[in-house]
């Protein structure tokens, strides 16, 4: 199933230019990217596109996850994930995308486990570094020490 996107209203900066015919999965996910920082809302209906269209691609699965996410629906959003750690085990993005979802739901210990298993996933030392700083900061959120 091809489906197209909201085109462009005029004055409407949160409205999302789209081509005028559907677009391809990939043109779908790449729309996601473009705008997700600027307005979840159009990501989420993008990345349903592209998983509409390519619903084994798990990368398009994560970008959806995490749209959703950004769109205030973070329980939705770590549902989705969960299942696709569960499915992707090394999936380094997702793993990421679940910890950020679990510390913003409030559970810090789930977040923390989560982040031990990218930093074991992860072959980038920038990646590490970062997690254990997250790791950290949970750990000493949810012990009450700051």
């Amino acid at each position: 199933v091809r489906a197209q996107l909201r085109t462009r209203r005029e004055g409407d900066p949160q409205s999302v230019a789209a081509p005028p015919w559907p677009a391809s999965a990939a043109e779908c996910n790449n729309r996601g990217i473009a705008v997700i920082g600027i307005n979840a809302a159009a990501a989420v209906e993008a990345f349903e596109c592209a998983v509409g269209q390519r619903p084994d691609v798990v990368e398009y699965q994560n970008n959806l996850a995490y749209a959703i996410g950004k769109s205030g629906r973070p329980d939705e959003a770590g549902a989705r994930l969960t299942s696709i750690v569960r499915d992707h085990p090394d999936r380094v993005v997702a793993l990421s995308n679940l910890a950020e979802f679990q510390a913003v739901l409030g559970d810090s210990a789930a977040a923390v486990r989560t982040l031990k298993r990218l930093v074991a996933a992860s072959g980038d030392e920038a990646e590490i570094a970062v997690a254990r700083a997250q790791i950290r900061r949970l750990a000493g959120a949810s012990s009450g020490t700051h």
